[in-house]
């Protein structure tokens, strides 16, 4: 084979491997969920279902609203939370890799995850969550879709 054409072939290869190829991304290995008796907006009881992700940390609220009022600014939010428990989480899917549809997760995104138990996983679409399955068979403590600044969300 002439060497320019071999040069093309590498060269095209490459090119289309940068366009279309997909490779994971590095998911957050250590994230620690807070947990705490009272939601730090309206007072109620903090539901496992109803969280967000902000800098590694999951944190969770009674409703909808307390949600989006921390994600809208959460640093008043996260100075009255009292008495947070902090436990260490184990990602399931460090590999970056959806446990369902096996496509990369895209961390830019803020992609949706589950946590159960002490473990968090996370999915490439909001479709797959909580679809690889409960192995401990716990009910899920939260899932997440995000925002540019939070990942955010409710349970489906």
């Amino acid at each position: 084979m002439h060497p320019l054409m071999m040069l093309l072939m590498l060269a095209g290869g490459h090119s289309m491997m940068s366009v279309h190829g997909h490779s994971p991304e590095k998911v957050p290995n250590k994230v620690i969920d807070v947990r705490y008796q009272v939601c730090p907006v309206k007072g109620g009881k903090p539901l496992p279902k109803i969280a967000a992700l902000r800098r590694n940390r999951v944190y969770h609220f009674c409703s909808r609203e307390c949600l989006e009022a921390f994600n809208k600014n959460p640093r008043p939010v996260l100075r009255k939370i009292q008495g947070p428990q902090e436990v260490a989480l184990r990602t399931m899917n460090p590999d970056g890799l959806d446990p369902v549809s096996g496509h990369p997760i895209k961390i830019r995104r803020n992609p949706p995850f589950l946590v159960r138990g002490d473990t968090i996983t996370f999915y490439a679409t909001e479709d797959s969550i909580g679809r690889d399955g409960d192995p401990d068979n716990t009910s899920p403590t939260g899932s997440h879709s995000g925002d540019n600044k939070n990942n955010s969300g409710v349970c489906h």
